[in-house]
C-alpha cells in the first residue's frame, strides 16, 4: 500500500518556508504597487481646503473645517503654521498638501481607512486603518485605542523615524526612515532611532532604506508580550551609521541587521544588505521657507537621498521623486538659513543751516531727461503811497 503523506507530515527547509510566507504576504511587491496606485487618484465626496486662519481665498479655517468635516471629506492643507495638534475623528478621509509647499501641523486620524498623500508636514498620527503615499514628515506615530489589529500601508514616505505601539500590521515599500543626528534636537516624544517598533506587530518592508545616525537604528519594545510579531525585510538597506562595531547593543536594540535576527523574529530575503550609507546632506540645518515656517526638523530630499557613489546606490531602496511626491530636488538651495533682516531705517534728514546775508537762494537742481524750464521773472508792481500832512477837518457849524 502506498503511503500518503498530507501536507502537515512534510517538514520543508527554514527558507523554504520563508520564501513562501514572503511571497504570499497580503500587500508586497506588485499588489503595494496597485494599491499605492489606486490610492492617488481616490476621491473624496467633497474637498475643505484648509488654512491656518481661514484668510486665504476659498479656504475655511481648522475650527471651520471641524464643522463641516464628515466621512469621505478630503482636506487639502495650504502651507502655514497649524498650532496644537489637529484631530479628526471621520472616517475615510483624504489628507494632502500643495507641492513644494512645508505645511508645518501635527496632524492625528482616528478614523478608519484614512489616506495621507503628498503632504510635507511634521508629525502624522494614526490609531486605525491607514494609507500614507507620497509624504515627507518628521515622524511617523502609530498607536491603538482599542484591541484590534489595524493595518497600515506606507508606500513612498520619507520620515525621520516611526514609532508603532501596539499589535499593528504595516506594509511599507520605497520609503527612507533616515534619523539624523541627535544633536540637531529632537520633537517632542521623539525616540533616538529610525524604528521604534512594538514586539507584538508585524511589519513587512521592501525597497526600504533605515538608518540612523544616532546609536541605534531600531528599538524592539514589550518584548515579554504573549504574542510575537514578525519583521520581514526584502531588498533593504539598514544600518545604524556611526555605532558599528563601537557599542554593543542592549537587549532589545539594533544597530544592525545582524542584532535584529538576534533580539526578534526578523526575516531577510532579496538583495537586503548592512551597509554605511552616505546620503546627499547627512545633517539637517535650520530653515526658513518663503512661507513663513522654521522648523529646525525640516526634511528636504537631500537629507534621504544616497549620493551617486554610496554603498548600497545601486540596490532599488528608498523614496522615488517624481510625479505626487510632495517636494522635489533642489529645494534646500534656495531655502533661507535665516529670516530675511529687516530694511535699514531711513537717516534723520539733516539740519538745515540759516543762509548769509547776500547769499543767494540755490536753484533747485534740473530734474534728469527734461528740458530746461525757461525762468520767468515775476511782474514789479509799483505802489505810491502819499505821505504829505493834510489839515485837520473843518469844525461843524452851529445850529
Amino acid at each position: 500500500m502506498t503511503e500518503i503523506k498530507t501536507m502537515r507530515h512534510i517538514i520543508f527547509p527554514p527558507f523554504v518556508v520563508f520564501c513562501f510566507l514572503f511571497a504570499f504576504h497580503p500587500l508586497l511587491a506588485d499588489n503595494m504597487d496597485s494599491a499605492a496606485s489606486k490610492i492617488r487618484t481616490e476621491k473624496g465626496k467633497e474637498i475643505l481646503v484648509c488654512s491656518p486662519s481661514g484668510e486665504e481665498s476659498g479656504s475655511l479655517s481648522p475650527n471651520e473645517v471641524f464643522k463641516k468635516i464628515k466621512r469621505g471629506s478630503n482636506i487639502k492643507f495650504l502651507p502655514g503654521i497649524y498650532p496644537g495638534t489637529l484631530e479628526f475623528n471621520a472616517d475615510n478621509l483624504i489628507i494632502e498638501g500643495e507641492p513644494n509647499q512645508y505645511v508645518m501641523a501635527s496632524i492625528k486620524l482616528k478614523g478608519k481607512g484614512s489616506i495621507v498623500r503628498g503632504i510635507w508636514t511634521n508629525t502624522l498620527s494614526f490609531t486605525k486603518d491607514a494609507s500614507i503615499v507620497d509624504t515627507v514628515c518628521n515622524s511617523l506615530d502609530f498607536s491603538l485605542e482599542n484591541t484590534s489589529k489595524p493595518k497600515g500601508l506606507i508606500y513612498n514616505v520619507a520620515a525621520r523615524g516611526i514609532s508603532v505601539n501596539g499589535p499593528w500590521s504595516l506594509d511599507m515599500k520605497y520609503c527612507s526612515i533616515v534619523f539624523h543626528p541627535d544633536k540637531i534636537g529632537n520633537a517632542a516624544g521623539q525616540t533616538a532611532n529610525a524604528l521604534y517598533i512594538d514586539c507584538s506587530s508585524d511589519i513587512s518592508a521592501s525597497n526600504c532604506i533605515f538608518y540612523s545616525f544616532d546609536n541605534i537604528v531600531c528599538q524592539y519594545s514589550n518584548c515579554d508580550a504573549q504574542t510575537a510579531g514578525q519583521l520581514r525585510f526584502k531588498d533593504c538597506l539598514m544600518n545604524a551609521g556611526l555605532s558599528i562595531g563601537k557599542t554593543e547593543p542592549s537587549k532589545g536594540q539594533a544597530h544592525s541587521i545582524k542584532d535584529l535576527k538576534r533580539i526578534c523574529k526578523a526575516l531577510i530575503a532579496g538583495n537586503t544588505q548592512d551597509l554605511k550609507l552616505e546620503f546627499q546632506q547627512p545633517e539637517m540645518k535650520q530653515y526658513e521657507t518663503e512661507s513663513g515656517c522654521s522648523d529646525i526638523l525640516l526634511l528636504y530630499p537631500e537629507n534621504f537621498i544616497l549620493k551617486n557613489d554610496s554603498p548600497g546606490k545601486k540596490v532599488d531602496a528608498g523614496v522615488k521623486i517624481g510625479a505626487g511626491f510632495p517636494i522635489k530636488m533642489g529645494l534646500q538651495s534656495v531655502a533661507k538659513t535665516s529670516p530675511p533682516a529687516p530694511p535699514p531705517a531711513p537717516a534723520p534728514p539733516a539740519p538745515e543751516k540759516p543762509l548769509a546775508e547776500n547769499t543767494p537762494t540755490p536753484t533747485p537742481a534740473k530734474e534728469a531727461g527734461k528740458p530746461p524750464m525757461e525762468e520767468i521773472s515775476p511782474p514789479t508792481v509799483e505802489i505810491k503811497v502819499d505821505l504829505t500832512p493834510k489839515p485837520p477837518p473843518s469844525p461843524a457849524p452851529s445850529k
